[in-house]
């Protein structure tokens, strides 16, 4: 064997080698070899806690965790603005919803945004008018904007960011007159329709955003606490509570001291996660009582899950990235499966728990 051919085979089986070990350290990174690393770079990050028992025609939703046939699941999110005057009252479609918004508008009355990623919601509403501060919440999905009409600021402020504006307009919105609903708290939308009619208008992503990192349910034996009493305002109309059921591990809510009953299904409003984040807010100064608030940089926070409370830290970088919970050990706090409500409370609201 000539010199040459000998360096030509050791040079092979170099290579070879090398082959073999760059295989496996990515089989350890990126396969079952470390779990933690499976988090971290997971091929598909929403099969983590798939359950094998499960039918095979059921996926997680992105947003809120929970099981959904694959038909309807993790379609494009929509976020939609809800009317909590009280001749609006009872709200439909808020069981439906993966997430909600609750916060002050003008007068001491509270608003509400669901954020919805599934099919097959058919009524969600009353339907409202938009706030500036709630653009930087539904920058968060890069999601659709169901509102009807808003604010010259929050008007003008979806034009400049480029939401996917869904003013109410077209076939997915109308108002109903048979239910005891009366203009202008009487209009509702369709929300399949809704993305319908968005496909036509805009070239949507096609990949959810993951809002929360999820965790199994750990529900609390005992010491749990009972009750979250919120005053947004002195107006006692929108003033909320939120009661742990522990047999189901969840939350049940009561609005201005009633429950919260759905206008469609007639069950009562139930969370899985509470969220109250704790944001200073002021008066615009318009003439009109409009306020505004912080929703970027970082600020207090409380969030109630498995019948426990975590004082936590909210933090938001800019408008289009998401707010994200951490503990005081700066770890994000993970969520139950399930619908989670954000209660972003003003530096003067009350909380009781």
């Amino acid at each position: 064997m000539t010199k040459e051919r000998k360096v030509a085979l050791l040079s092979i089986g170099i290579i070879f080698l090398a082959c073999l070990v760059l295989g496996g350290v990515l089989l350890f990174v990126f396969g079952e070899g470390s779990k933690g690393a499976a988090w971290k770079y997971p091929l598909n990050p929403y099969d983590l806690f798939k359950d094998k028992n499960v039918a095979k025609d059921l996926v997680r939703c992105k947003l809120c965790g929970e099981m959904v046939n694959q038909k309807i699941a993790n379609q494009y999110p929509a976020g939609v603005m809800i009317d909590n005057h009280i001749e609006a009252r009872p709200a439909v479609g808020l069981n439906d919803a993966c997430i909600v918004y609750e916060t002050l508008v003008e007068g001491g009355i509270t608003r509400l945004m669901a954020v919805y990623a599934d099919g097959g919601v058919k009524k969600v509403g009353p339907v409202r008018s938009a706030r500036p501060y709630y653009l930087d919440w539904v920058s968060e999905y890069n999601g659709l904007y169901a509102h009807a009409g808003g604010s010259p600021r929050a008007l003008e402020l979806i034009y400049v960011y480029g939401i996917l504006d869904m003013n109410h307009s077209g076939d997915a919105f109308w108002r109903d007159l048979k239910e005891n609903y009366f203009a202008p708290h009487n209009l509702f939308v369709d929300l399949d329709k809704l993305r319908t009619n968005a496909e036509k208008k805009y070239q949507l992503e096609d990949q959810i955003r993951q809002r929360f990192r999820f965790k199994k349910e750990t529900p609390t034996k005992a010491d749990f606490v009972n009750s979250i009493l919120i005053d947004y305002s002195n107006y006692l109309a929108c003033s909320v509570r939120f009661d742990y059921d522990p047999n189901n591990n969840s939350y049940l809510r009561y609005l201005g001291g009633q429950a919260d009953l759905d206008g469609l299904s007639k069950q009562q409003v139930e969370v899985k996660n509470l969220v109250v984040q704790i944001s200073p807010t002021w008066y615009k100064g318009d003439g009109l009582a409009r306020i505004d608030m912080q929703t970027q940089e970082s600020g207090d926070a409380y969030v109630f899950r498995d019948g426990k409370v975590i004082k936590a830290t909210w933090k938001k970088s800019d408008r289009e990235s998401k707010t994200i919970y951490y503990d005081s050990s700066e770890k994000e706090i993970k969520m139950n499966w399930g619908l989670t409500w954000i209660a972003v409370v003003s530096n003067k609201s009350t909380l009781n728990y």
